[in-house]
């Protein structure tokens, strides 16, 4: 799932905890250049903005675009005003009049008519012998009227300034009870005092909006060359390596925005803190971080979109889908939004609207690869296997981000319909392309994922092979926890409870209800029904995971006691949503599900029911192309409940 920075998982151990490489939940940016230490209250009926494009007189390029967003920033100091994103404001112009060459103020007053916009402010800089001069107005979008303007003059290093003081007049204006003295007070500490950082850094989050994260990384990379205390422009670069699963590239950019907090606005501060609190998995703490944002400053986008993540890695589904949708309300053209609105429906089960979501975020950015997974997970979720291994192939084909991704979720989808050896095929090349790559975080996923093909396949000492590259490439949590299924399918009990070991002694709740599972796993697989229980109602202490559940029913099924493990496997079903990807990552893990249906037959089996049959059924229709350990005594006892019936 995607990060927002300006809309931008618990405590560290071993300096990093791996945000299960890959996330799809995608973190929100949020650029903001002016310091803000303390919001308005809000004493005003919500206001929406657009601010124009200036009108350059200078001749000189650094102004484009940089000059907007600082003032759009300045104007939100004042918590009932929300900017309306200028990278949508600038498709729907394109929309109303292509090939013009400006957002201009009468194209900004239809796109704010179209769009029930309430100000449009418009803005020019001109040079002159000593300096610039500096005009912003807001005008009623329906009639022109002005109601509000100003003007400064100011040499190139304190233009960033005069912008926070233009802003003072034009918040009074509009309704701002806050004295004008105390916004520009507020305003005059500057991120950056480089107007060439700033540019990169605004290109930066219009990049990250459309969900270009290569380029973000380019422009975010730039400003801090421009300017090394530009914090927030290595929290940006963080942020697309998070989206884009390098884990490690992404932590080691927000270690060095972290070092820069100081020099953040309050406003900066919250989200670069939330935002990296989400990345470690420090859930609570980012909720707190977000929470926080959005009660100082309610029309915050980037606040209520990583709130709503943090929901749903707390897997509060209804909480996320609210929050994501405030957000949605306010930018409903936003790209990284409307991808995790679409991952939120799909974990919650909801695959037809996580489908439909998709397909939006795509007909916004056709290129952007997280819609592509979404799509095909969803796509799978409703079992169209064959629709979606079509979204892999156009994901493969969004170069270079789509193509790791594309290949685990080809294997997964060989996998679920028993086709170890195509996945096998799939999963060799693929790892040695993600090593060949830098990508090891990509490679742990796949090698964990091999493993369990080459048990599949009856192949263990290959699967164990695997599996000690997988932990040797990443220490994330969920590859430490496939990979100790792994050591226990090949009957390498001392290597699981090794791994479950190192899990047990981390600080944060999924690492460890995993660890507990992999004990529970071991135990059950010596016979302890009865311990294997006790270790998994444990893990429940820490996380209510959907393998928990999954782990629960087959140790009530071994103790004979069918109703126990009947209720366990209905919430599997129901919530299958998360067996697409265990870790909420959007690392393909659906090839796990299929037992479920082979299990819940055998426990209605052990009740009498005869639902029994249409389980075996719903097993035996996924495996038709394939194979798998337990297709033959499905057959078995479908065979003896129809000869019954």
């Amino acid at each position: 799932m995607l990060v927002d920075l300006n809309r931008w998982r618990k405590p560290v151990r071993r300096g990093w905890v791996y945000a299960a490489a890959g996330t799809g939940i995608l973190l929100i940016l949020g650029v903001q250049l002016l310091v803000q230490r303390k919001a308005a209250p809000a004493q005003h009926a919500p206001l929406s903005i657009l601010v124009a494009d200036f009108k350059n007189n200078t001749g000189d390029s650094v102004f484009d675009g940089t000059l907007e967003p600082a003032l759009g920033t300045a104007l939100e100091g004042a918590s009932f005003i929300t900017g309306f994103d200028r990278g949508q404001a600038h498709k729907i112009a394109a929309e109303l009049q292509p090939g013009a060459a400006s957002l201009d103020e009468a194209l900004a007053r239809l796109v704010a008519t179209r769009e029930n916009i309430n100000v449009v402010v418009t803005g020019s800089i001109t040079s002159r012998k000593n300096g610039y001069d500096i005009q912003v107005k807001a005008i009623d979008p329906a009639n022109g009227k002005v109601l509000g303007a100003a003007e400064d003059t100011a040499d190139k290093k304190n233009i960033l300034p005069a912008l926070g003081k233009l802003a003072a007049p034009i918040r009074k204006a509009l309704g701002d009870k806050t004295p004008e003295s105390v916004q520009i007070s507020a305003a005059e500490t500057f991120s950056t005092d480089s107007l060439e950082a700033a540019h990169e850094y605004s290109e930066a989050g219009a990049a990250d909006f459309a969900g270009k994260l290569d380029e973000a990384i380019q422009h975010g990379l730039k400003a801090v060359e421009l300017d090394p205390n530009l914090g927030r422009a290595y929290a940006i670069v963080a942020i697309q390596y998070y989206n884009m699963g390098q884990m490690q590239q992404a932590e080691k950019y927000f270690k060095l925005a972290l070092s820069k907090i100081d020099h953040m606005s309050e406003r900066e501060k919250y989200r670069t803190r939330g935002a990296y609190y989400l990345a470690t998995n420090e859930i609570d703490k980012a909720q707190e971080e977000f929470s926080q944002l959005v009660k100082l400053y309610p029309a915050d986008s980037a606040g209520h979109a990583n709130l709503a993540a943090a929901y749903f890695f707390h897997r509060d589904m209804s909480h996320a889908v609210e929050e994501a949708r405030n957000t949605l309300t306010m930018y409903p053209k936003d790209v990284v939004t409307r991808s995790n609105m679409a991952l939120y429906d799909m974990y919650a089960g909801d695959f037809a609207g996580g489908i439909e979501e998709a397909k939006n975020t795509l007909e916004m950015n056709p290129s952007f690869a997280k819609g592509y997974e979404a799509l095909a997970l969803s796509q799978l979720g409703l079992g169209h296997p064959q629709e979606a291994s079509a979204a892999y192939e156009q994901l493969a084909k969004v170069k270079p981000q789509g193509i790791s991704p594309a290949a685990i979720g080809e294997a997964d989808l060989a996998l679920y319909e028993g086709r170890p050896n195509d996945a096998i095929k799939i999963l060799e090349r693929a790892v040695r392309d993600d090593l060949a790559a830098k990508n090891p975080d990509g490679a742990a996923k796949k090698l964990v994922m091999l493993g369990d093909a080459y048990l599949m396949a009856h192949n263990e000492a290959q699967a164990v092979g695997a599996a000690d590259q997988a932990v040797k490439q990443s220490k994330d949590f969920g590859i430490e926890y496939l990979a100790a299924r792994v050591y226990l399918g090949a009957n390498k009990p001392r290597k699981a409870l090794a791994l479950a070991k190192d899990l047990g002694g981390q600080l944060e709740g999924d690492p460890e209800a995993y660890g507990k599972l992999i004990e529970a796993e071991a135990a059950f697989g010596t016979g302890k029904a009865r311990e294997a229980l006790d270790l998994i109602n444990d893990s429940r202490k820490f996380a209510d995971t959907w393998m928990g559940r999954y782990d629960a029913a087959l140790a009530y099924s071994h103790a004979e006691r069918y109703a126990e493990a009947d209720s366990e496997l209905e919430i599997c079903v129901k919530r299958r949503g998360e067996a697409t990807a265990l870790f909420l990552d959007e690392s393909p893990t659906y090839s796990m599900l299929p037992p479920v249906y082979y299990y819940l037959g055998r426990a209605q089996e052990g009740l009498g029911s005869p639902a029994a049959a249409q389980s075996y059924k719903t097993f035996l229709a996924i495996k038709a192309k394939g194979s798998h350990p337990l297709v033959a005594d499905a057959r078995r006892r479908l065979a003896a409940h129809e000869s019954s019936n």
